[in-house]
């Protein structure tokens, strides 16, 4: 008999603060293009570590431990949200993104996140991992007049700051998709020590 799956990704959460930031700058992007982007609700903005889709629910009981263990003495550390981009391209834009700045902490905690993962036998990413924070994504119905657009006022915005993020624990989220979002609910929490 197959187990029954839940959509679920592990994240870290974005500060009110940084939340209020971003949502002044949206306010912008969104008065500036074309309505051809779906933009994320700012309730649901996250840095994705490892995105799982189809997690087995009798694993939860075991990736807990095995990530509670892991990340035992891994302490909170800071990045900064900055620059603003659009995957695959600013001349192909299908994913708009703010970019976080390359701290090794961040990679080591994608790195036990991977490892752990793999012990239950689930994939390991085979793309390097992009520090990203996803706030729209193009609607299949966008024209290339329209992307263009959104392509050139990206490009005005690239340069944009919006701050300090601590990061202080790991999240492991259950995603339910709706017609009106994805709607998302905490399965566990790992807080890191502070520093």
């Amino acid at each position: 008999m197959k187990s029954a799956t839940l959509r679920t990704f592990f994240a870290c959460n974005i500060s009110d603060t940084n939340l209020s930031h971003i949502n002044k700058l949206l306010s912008e992007l969104k008065s500036s293009t074309p309505n051809a982007v779906k933009w994320v609700d700012p309730k649901n903005l996250h840095l994705t570590v490892k995105f799982i889709g189809e997690f087995r629910q009798t694993d939860i009981e075991s990736i807990k431990p095995l990530l509670s263990n892991a990340l035992s003495d891994f302490s909170s550390f800071p990045v900064t949200i900055q620059t603003l981009g659009a995957f695959p391209s600013f001349g192909k834009p299908q994913v708009i993104w703010l970019g976080l700045d390359g701290n090794h902490a961040l990679f080591r905690l994608v790195e036990i996140v991977e490892k752990q993962c793999a012990v239950l036998n689930y994939p390991t990413e085979s793309r390097p991992f992009s520090a990203h924070i996803t706030i729209g994504r193009l609607r299949q119905s966008a024209s290339p007049t329209e992307r263009g657009i959104i392509g050139d006022v990206l490009r005005t915005h690239h340069s944009v700051t919006i701050g300090a993020q601590p990061i202080e624990a790991l999240h492991f989220y259950k995603s339910d998709l709706t017609p009106s979002g994805p709607i998302y609910q905490t399965l566990f929490t790992i807080p890191f020590t502070s520093r």
